[in-house]
């Protein structure tokens, strides 16, 4: 039977909804009903050409479009603090490095004893060879060479590494899929500072949700004492910015991974901000 249609022909807006997730943002939702197809089709291509989500349904005559906007301005920020387990060599253990550093030549303390445990005799007759060479034992003078045979008898039985870990900073931006200038692509492969780590990261005007105070709490009272050497004047304590990941999300959004890496940084291979 034919259907009689009474009305307007032009899309009229029905009702509108906002709502707001901690993940994607603020999304709005609209709906149109007219009973001329074609207009409500151009109106839906009007929405999808600037990024907004569109369903159109015809049904007995009378069109319907849906409509999911999250292409607004609204970027969410979230933050991640999380460690990265190493396994490296007892001569970077801090404690190892402390009776080491007590020594008139640290540097040739840790250079004897690495090359008596990897190429000397097995066992205690490298260390008897080391302990009576009048250099290792000047050198280590003002250490303890009961506590350093110690660790010499340990390195002989297995114990040639131990567990450290080291805070890696990772932060999430959710942002519009348009967005076009974002803090994670300045100043990557750089080094910082604590200090201007945490300037970057708690600045107000550079996030909509800076880095947390426990966070930031937990990277200030962190330090890595040495990486391996008694004495490294080439090296400083800080956070190395990497390169950004992006990928697209849902809603039309894309999210931005920017990762510090906070560790003793090789001022001869990177340099600070």
């Amino acid at each position: 039977m034919p259907t009689i249609l009474r009305g307007t022909k032009a899309p009229l807006q029905q009702w509108f909804e906002s709502n707001f997730d901690p993940t994607t943002g603020y999304t709005y939702r609209a709906e149109f009903v007219g009973t001329d197809y074609d207009q409500m089709a151009a109106l839906m291509n009007s929405f999808t050409s600037a990024g907004v989500s569109a369903v159109i349904r015809n049904q007995f005559g009378i069109s319907t479009l849906t409509l999911t906007d999250a292409t607004g301005t609204v970027v969410v920020d979230k933050w991640e603090l999380g460690v990265d387990e190493e396994r490296p060599s007892i001569f970077e253990n801090p404690l190892f490095l402390s009776y080491v550093n007590a020594a008139a030549n640290p540097s040739r303390v840790v250079t004897m004893m690495r090359n008596a445990l990897q190429n000397g005799d097995p066992l205690n007759s490298a260390w008897d060879t080391l302990a009576t060479d009048s250099n290792f034992t000047t050198a280590a003078n003002g250490a303890n060479l009961t506590k350093l045979k110690q660790y010499f008898d340990d390195y002989n039985l297995g114990v040639t590494n131990f567990v450290r870990g080291k805070y890696r900073l990772r932060h999430t931006t959710n942002a519009p899929n348009r967005w076009q200038v974002n803090i994670a692509d300045f100043n990557v492969e750089r080094a910082y500072t604590i200090a201007q780590l945490l300037n970057e990261t708690q600045n107000t005007s550079l996030w909509v949700l800076p880095l947390p105070g426990y966070l930031a709490y937990k990277i200030s009272n962190y330090y890595v004492t040495s990486l391996g050497s008694p004495t490294r004047a080439n090296y400083a304590f800080g956070a190395f910015k990497m390169r950004s990941n992006a990928c697209t999300a849902a809603y039309n959004r894309v999210e931005i991974v920017t990762e510090y890496v906070i560790d003793m940084i090789n001022t001869n291979l990177y340099s600070f901000i």
